[in-house]
């Protein structure tokens, strides 16, 4: 569920941005600023337990 999940969501929400909020470039840009936030929470994980 956590694998396919965003699969499914992810069209709907890319579907929204492109004909709602700007196009392409808001699309891109979102998902610069999602990729940057996980690299960002990324490497604050120091280790597993």
């Amino acid at each position: 569920m956590a694998n396919s999940l965003p699969q499914v969501f992810a069209p709907v929400l890319a579907f929204l941005s492109v004909t709602y909020f700007g196009g392409y470039l808001t699309l891109f840009v979102t998902a610069a600023v999602i990729g940057l936030l996980g690299a960002v929470f990324v490497v604050k994980i120091k280790g597993v337990d």
